[in-house]
């Protein structure tokens, strides 16, 4: 039986793993080209209807998710009176043996809402 080196199956592997988690931030690019401001059909246009949505009187979140190979990557649109403020981005931990992004989803901390004035995702 012939001899195989671990180390470039291992180099190989790890390649692999990275290629396939950076294809997890898709959704970051995506909603980079939201500007603050847009209306809740301009980002349906460019994100689609959103996985989760939450109001709180006359502010609304909406999140999307993307799942990966290391993990899922979620984006939350902030709205105030239908007009975007902001994003922000998170991630869920690996093995979690629920396997769909969608059931990752948390609730929204309304205390985390961007005040309007800062930039979209970072």
């Amino acid at each position: 039986m012939a001899h195989v080196s671990r180390v470039p199956l291992v180099g190989w592997l790890s390649v692999c793993v990275f290629f396939l988690s950076a294809c997890a931030t898709q959704i970051r690019h995506q909603a980079s080209a939201i500007a603050v401001g847009a209306t809740p059909a301009q980002v349906r246009e460019v994100l689609g209807a959103p996985h989760d949505r939450q109001l709180q009187g006359n502010r609304e979140a909406w999140q999307y998710c993307e799942t990966g190979v290391v993990q899922d990557t979620f984006v939350v649109v902030w709205f105030v009176e239908s007009t975007v403020i902001g994003m922000s981005t998170y991630h869920n931990a690996v093995g979690d043996p629920r396997f769909f992004c969608g059931s990752h989803v948390q609730p929204i901390r309304w205390q985390d809402a961007p005040d309007g004035r800062k930039d979209l995702p970072r």
